[in-house]
This record gives C-alpha cells, sequence and structure tokens, in this order.
C-alpha cells in the first residue's frame, strides 16, 4: 500500500530540512557588544527557558515549555517571507532598551533561519550602527 502524502507529511518533511541545518543553535551571539540569543522551535526546552529574561516568538509558537516559566513571553509573529509589520522600528527600539539594560533576550522562530535573521539583522542595525546591506552579510 502506498504511503498517503499528507499535509502533515510535507510539514515533518520541511521540519526535517531544518533540523539538519549546522548553525549553532542557542549560542549567544554578540551584536553591538551585547549577548543575543537565537535558535528554532525544535531548541526551545524548560531550561533554556528558565536562563531568559525575555523569549520572543516570530512564529507565535508558544511550546509547552512555557507553562510554569516565570519568563516574559513576547509573541511577535511575522509572515514567513512576509516583511515586517509598520510597528516594527518601535518594537526593536524597546527590544535594544532591554538587552542594554542586561536581559537575556531569546528570538525565534520555526526554523531558526527568516524571521529570527531578520530580527537579528535590525538588531545589528540598530547596536551597532550599520546599513542593511552589511547587516545582511553579517546574519
Amino acid at each position: 500500500m502506498a504511503k498517503r502524502n499528507t499535509t502533515r507529511d510535507k510539514f515533518d518533511n520541511a521540519f526535517t530540512l531544518y533540523t539538519k541545518c549546522e548553525h549553532p543553535a542557542l549560542a549567544p551571539i554578540m551584536i553591538g557588544g551585547y549577548p543575543v540569543w537565537f535558535g528554532a522551535n525544535k531548541d526551545i526546552s524548560a531550561k533554556t527557558i528558565q536562563e531568559m529574561d525575555y523569549i520572543c516568538s516570530l512564529s507565535g509558537y508558544m511550546p509547552t515549555a512555557y507553562f510554569g516559566a516565570f519568563v516574559t513571553f513576547i509573541n511577535c509573529p511575522l509572515t514567513d517571507m512576509g516583511g515586517v509589520p509598520d510597528f516594527w522600528d518601535s518594537f526593536i527600539g524597546d527590544v535594544v532598551k532591554e538587552i542594554k539594560a542586561g536581559k537575556k533576550i531569546l528570538a525565534y522562530c520555526v526554523g531558526g533561519h527568516g524571521r529570527t535573521g531578520t530580527f537579528g539583522a535590525s538588531l545589528i542595525s540598530v547596536l551597532e550602527q550599520i546599513g542593511r546591506a552589511s547587516c545582511r552579510e553579517r546574519v
């Protein structure tokens, strides 16, 4: 009997592509002299959450590991490959204030590339005061 190709199968196949990624998940990346953490859904655990002050979901996904955690959850879902909302600059400005205050922030999306990369490039632009082209090169 042939295997049916369901929506779940397509999701699992796409998720497998993300899990084969070689970038270091959840290792702090220094941006403008400040550590910031980035990851994907698969990287989020109760231990990770306990070590952070803020968790920023860029996909709208909230893993069950959040339940009972004493952390501020920021839900700022972006449409995959869809750009940023009108309030993005203000949002990034608020995040930068928290980073400069020494708060630990973890941002993540489904695969930890596109939406998370957009977040990272935005932080680089503000914290390192460099142009957009240079930000893309760093990310």
